[in-house]
């Protein structure tokens, strides 16, 4: 629903610049030029959610808008890859990614990996491969502070300064514009609150400006389900589950020196090993005697 919301709100915004035609920005007025959603070359998202370009004369203005649904948790960076990762952290994201899960430790070694019954979103007859990473501000249980000041929040989380260049450099209607997907204005809004473009103006934030929120790393569960024989795809992994047979017996442990390494390279193929020497690939028909260690059961 928030998803579906939040696309609503970008062509919205989109569609009040291209009904109008002008903004005023510091008491000079622009007619827009160019107003589209840029798109990388190879896919995935930037930064910017609306850019608009604008010109007085010959002046020329640029707004590169981050858009945010006002009162929804929404994820700074969602299933990060090492990739993206290393364009909000840098060189050293994997140091960075495996000292902010090892702080989390404690909490992931007590949840539950072999459910037998539903719990919450995890299907019954589900064991997990490890978790993933995503970013998001508000707090859960499950999540560790991220280790960026508030400067460096502004800039590689909000702003996209450290975006590889193909997501710096996006396409605005058919043509790459340099650091088109690099945000500069921030808004939290929702469409009842726009009706013509200076509503917009009068909301948007500089992301210089903008305050800082807390900031966390979050660890949602990659979980595979037997039944049906399916995961979601290649995810990567902060914390891998190593599964395996020992004693006739299923044994598992946790690998936190490979930050983002892909279920499909690591955990599943071990998984899918281990279940085909035990007598069912089914949890909620698999006897205790074989599985070593019973506490992580969830039934």
């Amino acid at each position: 629903m928030a998803t579906h919301e939040y696309r609503l709100l970008e062509d919205h915004i989109k569609n009040t610049f291209l009904n109008e035609r002008t903004f005023t920005l510091d008491g000079v007025t622009y007619d827009i030029i160019e107003v589209d959603k840029p798109s990388t070359p190879g896919g995935g998202e930037c930064k910017t959610d609306c850019y608009v370009l604008g010109r007085n004369g010959f002046q020329e203005k640029e707004l590169k808008i981050s858009i945010k649904l006002q009162d929804v948790n929404e994820f700074q960076g969602n299933k990060l890859k090492p990739d993206t990762t290393e364009s909000y952290f840098g060189v050293d994201w994997q140091d960075i990614v495996r000292d902010a899960t090892l702080s989390a430790r404690h909490v992931i070694e007590n949840q539950p990996l072999i459910y037998r019954r539903k719990h919450v979103k995890t299907e019954a007859d589900s064991i997990t491969l490890g978790w993933k990473l995503e970013i998001t501000d508000k707090y859960r249980p499950l999540s560790s502070q991220i280790p960026l000041s508030h400067r460096d929040i502004r800039d590689f989380v909000y702003k996209g300064t450290r975006l590889p260049q193909d997501k710096k450099d996006a396409y605005v209607l058919g043509r790459i514009r340099t650091d088109s997907g690099v945000a500069e204005y921030i808004i939290f809004t929702k469409r009842n609150r726009i009706r013509c473009v200076q509503d917009i103006m009068d909301q948007l934030i500089l992301i210089e400006d903008a305050p800082v929120e807390d900031t966390y790393l979050i660890f949602t569960a990659n979980n595979y389900r037997p039944r049906e024989n399916k995961w979601e795809g290649k995810r990567y992994l902060s914390v891998i589950v190593n599964w395996s047979i020992e004693n006739g017996r299923l044994v598992h442990s946790y690998d936190y020196d490979h930050p983002l390494a892909p279920n499909t390279d690591t955990s599943l193929p071990q998984l899918l090993h281990a279940l085909d020497q035990l007598p069912t690939r089914y949890p909620t028909e698999l006897d205790d005697r074989y599985i070593a260690d019973c506490s992580i059961i969830f039934e």
